[in-house]
């Protein structure tokens, strides 16, 4: 009489699965802990594309603040701030002069006028306050934001 063939897994291939399901864990579970990415808010995208535009252009663009409103020399770029919000600069010294404020200046060999400011918001019935603050590098003209 023959004994039926025992069935199952042995040893070795039991280890190399737990291995395997081990090795995929170990790759996966890092990726699952990071933080979201934050989307770039629209102001920051503005301040790019003006930088990007004094590079290829080969002129400096200025970056003013007027009321709610953003806006480029040369140019006619203009970016509108939430109606709810404002800016609360630290860098440039505030001037009002000829009822503008500048913002920055992007040159063309990517450098700029170095600014920290933060947008403020104020929604009705609740209390002010920041929703990101913006520094541009005045060395490589990168802009940074940080969320509160």
């Amino acid at each position: 009489m023959r004994l039926a063939a025992a069935r199952g897994f042995t040893l070795l291939e039991m280890l190399v699965v737990i291995t395997i399901m081990g090795l995929a864990a170990a790759l996966i579970v890092p990726s699952l802990s990071l933080p979201a990415r934050a989307p770039i808010p629209p102001l920051i995208e503005f301040l790019q594309q003006q930088h990007t535009q004094a590079q290829q252009s080969g002129k400096a663009v200025r970056v003013f603040w007027r009321g709610n409103t953003l806006f480029t020399e040369p140019g006619e770029a203009t970016f509108d701030l939430p109606p709810d919000a404002y800016l609360n600069l630290s860098r440039p010294a505030k001037t009002g002069y000829l009822d503008k404020q500048l913002i920055t200046i992007f040159y063309p060999n990517g450098s700029a006028i170095a600014a920290d400011f933060k947008l403020m918001q104020k929604p009705p019935g609740l209390l002010e306050r920041w929703a990101y603050q913006v520094v541009i590098n005045p060395f490589h003209g990168g802009i940074e934001f940080k969320t509160p």
